[in-house]
């Protein structure tokens, strides 16, 4: 059976899940836990990947992510193969940790990613771990009702459908994910059409028409796959929007400039993983500074509409980001 494919955009959601090989655990105790999140946490900075929701059992994981670039493969395939590695040398074992690849399906916001979360928040209770999702420490669940606070994850998309008030969406969700318990109904797994999408109909249709023919669809012709797109390419990119020389870019101080240099660090960082050293001697910055620009402006560009969207428009116009334009083609014919 042909693989499902992955559809991938900037600023995408996703519900990803994997269990162990042959359903053995992925995590025997709590240190392993707390390396496969330490590894998460690592990537997800390094790569502009935002975490919604999460919850990691015994033989199997779920997260809620939005990748702010389309790279959700190699993220997964980062995080997964950096901790199979720990995970076998702690455990002088070889072979294959998961079962297969990791599955990911496109969730739209609003109710369908406020059902997931619940679901995903409610596993451990379906499992028979424990009876109330705040016991178990392994999921975002505290973190929505207000018990604890993480710093790396974002929530809004879920909770600001409650209220405005912090201690007002807590409360609100508490009650949500409780009505839902006590109806014995919101910890079953949320439907998917087609296999692939968690939405309506005209969610389904508009990200399908936008993307996935491409993939899919043997009547939409193909153009040549592009290789990655190299740290130069995106340097010369921002050197053709702002209109900017690399000397003014890389040296000056004008608030004007520096906006564009971030944007390169950014996309240089997350795009092309660009080394930090590799940066570094290009525009004459420490490692340091360089970190701290990527993830203060991966931060504003969440927040900041005209700024995700400009990101989203330039990136599309990378080699190998590009996607081709949909031909008018009539089913059954050539």
């Amino acid at each position: 059976m042909a693989r499902k494919p992955r559809i991938l955009f900037p600023g995408a959601l996703y519900h990803v899940y994997n269990r162990g090989n042959d359903r053995h655990p992925i995590f025997r105790d709590d240190d392993d836990r707390r390396k496969y999140l330490w590894y998460f946490v690592k990537y997800a900075q390094e790569m502009s990947v935002v975490l919604t929701a999460y919850c990691l059992l015994t033989n199997h994981f779920h997260f809620f992510l939005r990748t702010l670039m389309a790279n959700l493969p190699v993220f997964m395939h980062r995080l997964h193969s950096a901790y199979a590695k720990w995970y076998n040398k702690k455990r002088g074992r070889t072979g294959h940790l998961y079962g297969s690849r990791y599955q990911a399906s496109l969730v739209q916001e609003g109710n369908y990613a406020l059902g997931l979360s619940t679901y995903i928040h409610l596993n451990p209770v379906k499992a028979g771990l424990v009876t109330q999702p705040d016991q178990w420490c392994w999921s975002s669940y505290r973190h929505y009702v207000g018990i604890e606070q993480i710093s790396t994850m974002d929530s809004s998309i879920i909770l600001e459908q409650f209220a405005a008030d912090v201690d007002a969406q807590h409360e609100a969700y508490k009650e949500f994910v409780s009505e839902g318990l006590r109806k014995g109904t919101a910890w079953d797994e949320p439907p998917l059409k087609a296999g692939l999408f968690l939405g309506d109909d005209t969610f389904i249709k508009e990200i399908s028409e936008k993307y996935l023919p491409i993939d899919s669809n043997p009547l939409i012709p193909r153009e040549p796959a592009a290789p990655a797109p190299s740290m130069y390419d995106i340097l010369d990119l921002i050197l053709q929007e702002s209109s900017l020389s690399f000397g003014t870019l890389k040296e000056s101080k004008r608030h004007a400039n520096t906006y564009w240099r971030n944007i390169f660090i950014l996309l240089a960082r997350t795009i092309a993983l660009v080394p930090l050293k590799e940066l570094s001697q290009l525009l004459d910055l420490s490692c340091a500074e360089i970190s701290r620009v990527k993830y203060r402006f991966e931060r504003k560009a969440l927040t900041e509409k005209d700024l995700s969207k400009s990101i989203r428009r330039m990136t599309s116009a990378l080699p190998g980001l590009k996607t081709p334009k949909r031909k008018n083609v009539t089913p059954g014919t050539k």
